[in-house]
């Protein structure tokens, strides 16, 4: 073995070794079995959890945002029935409270995101990388395992569940591409189908596959692939009803874009994502050499691979300028990125000495942004702030009057606060009072100055928010809120849940 070898050897043992211990370290912080975490692990996570809820109890998931409680599902039918069903299960089998709900949905979520290490591995087997097993399970792990992840690998949420079966997807149509085998292509469509299921805006790789098809006048594949999957979508969003398709279609329509907000995310999630710079190096490097020769060794399924990635790339810059995103929107188009580094560094114009240097940079950039996250420089391992804050309101929440309103959406949740209603209200429930008119009972507003909620808990950065009545009196001043008790003599309205 040259020193050069040893030197990417261990800078990827490293670096994988590194990505492994701070998720280790957040599912341990996250799961503690005798108590459940309380905390969140990703923004407007209470959204989806209660939506799992309501599924485990048999409620509805996809109700008008105008009635009450107000809540949203923004995600496909594939996310919440599959984490729903699974939970209920669960629950039914240990008879376990619901207090235990976000422990299992997270739990699931970590198990899909470990599948994600051996779907990657088969990509990069199916791109013929010439690779030691251990190296290819090293750019696996890094990739999977990722700070651009984060808690996303823990949390209960449709996108890494989509994101992986869209990368067993393009697997397989690259395997279509060496085999032409029509077996690949139907189970990469079906693939890509139950993506768009968990989560509806994950069609890159459908789209990336009828780009090819289209350019390279594959007429009859394309429409075969085209028919099939507009089928699937047409017959799903017919099915669910009216509802289902506002969530999943209009519900966010109204939302600010913001182009600036995009670049910025971007150049986050490419500094949390180090490997998605290696195509650049690779390139840079021949060019220097003047050994830019290589498209013609570029075969068909690279190209479709090229194509997947531009396609995802800018899919992602797109969602990612709406208002409330976040630099895991570009998980895709940076896994994507690395993996075409990785082959072209791997299979075209390089020396070994060249390639193993090449590739220790950006492996030991990764290297030193888990080690920032594991010495507290930069990120967190644990929200454990946020579970004692929601820990000790639950327990205040026991000696206070119900119906209560808190306004932190995430404490409305029913293993919190106990008595209904719940009101997790949707991140895109409209914040004028105004607004809320059509709502029923005149919305959160409404409910609150005809006196409905024997309690108000609201915390001092949303205090603006809302107008309090007469009808409440303060009763206790805390750090980060304040309680608000209706007065006995309020008549409470006969005409509200």
């Amino acid at each position: 073995m040259t020193w050069t070898e040893r030197v990417l050897t261990g800078s990827l043992l490293g670096a994988a070794a590194c990505c492994l211990a701070v998720v280790l370290v957040r599912t341990y912080n996250v799961f503690i079995l005798n108590a459940p975490s309380l905390a969140l692990t990703s923004g407007c996570e209470e959204e989806s959890l209660f939506a799992i809820w309501r599924m485990t109890r048999g409620l509805p998931v996809y109700i008008p945002i105008e009635e009450i409680p107000f809540a949203s599902a923004y995600f496909n039918f594939g996310f919440y029935y599959t984490y729903g069903s699974i939970t209920r299960l669960i629950l039914f089998l240990t008879q376990a409270p619901d207090i235990w709900i976000p422990t299992i949905a997270r739990a699931i979520t970590v198990l899909i995101a470990v599948t994600g290490i051996w779907s990657l591995g088969r990509m990069l087997k199916a791109l013929h990388i010439h690779s030691t097993m251990l190296k290819t399970a090293a750019f696996s792990c890094m990739m999977a395992f990722s700070p651009l992840c984060g808690f996303w690998i823990i949390t209960a949420r449709p996108d890494l569940a989509a994101i992986i079966l869209e990368l067993e997807a393009l697997t397989c149509f690259l395997l279509f591409m060496n085999s032409r085998s029509n077996k690949y292509w139907i189970t990469g469509v079906l693939l890509c189908f139950a993506a768009w299921s968990f989560k509806q805006t994950n069609v890159g790789v459908i789209t990336g596959l009828c780009v090819y098809l289209l350019f390279h006048k594959e007429w009859l594949l394309l429409a075969f692939t085209c028919i099939i999957t507009w089928s699937l979508y047409s017959v799903t969003l017919w099915l669910g009803g009216e509802t289902f398709r506002f969530w999943l279609l209009w519900s966010q329509s109204g939302l600010p874009f913001y182009a600036e907000q995009s670049l910025l995310l971007i150049k986050s999630a490419f500094l949390k994502f180090p490997l998605a710079i290696l195509p650049f190096i690779g390139v840079a490097y021949l060019a220097w050499k003047k050994r830019l020769n290589f498209l013609h060794q570029i075969k068909a399924p690279e190209v479709l691979l090229v194509t997947t990635t531009v396609i995802s790339l800018v899919l992602s810059i797109l969602a990612a300028s709406k208002a409330g995103a976040a630099d895991y929107y570009y998980i895709m188009p940076a896994i994507l990125t690395a993996i075409c580094g990785i082959y072209l560094i791997s299979n075209l114009n390089f020396t070994d000495t060249e390639r193993h240097l090449i590739l220790s940079i950006p492996a030991m950039l990764v290297l030193i942004s888990t080690l920032l996250v594991i010495t507290g420089i930069k990120g967190t391992l644990n929200q454990s702030t946020v579970h004692r804050e929601h820990y000790e309101l639950k327990q205040a929440l026991r000696h206070l009057p119900s119906p209560a309103f808190i306004s932190r959406r995430s404490m409305n949740l029913p293993w919190i606060q106990t008595h209904p209603p719940h009101l997790v209200w949707a991140f895109t429930y409209p914040e004028s009072p105004a607004d809320e008119a059509h709502f029923e009972a005149g919305g959160i507003a409404g409910l609150i100055q005809n006196g409905y909620f024997q309690t108000l808990v609201l915390f001092n950065h949303l205090a603006d928010q809302y107008t309090v009545p007469g009808l409440y009196s303060l009763k206790e001043t805390h750090e980060k809120y304040k309680v608000y008790l209706l007065n006995r003599s309020a008549k409470k309205p006969e005409c509200i849940p």
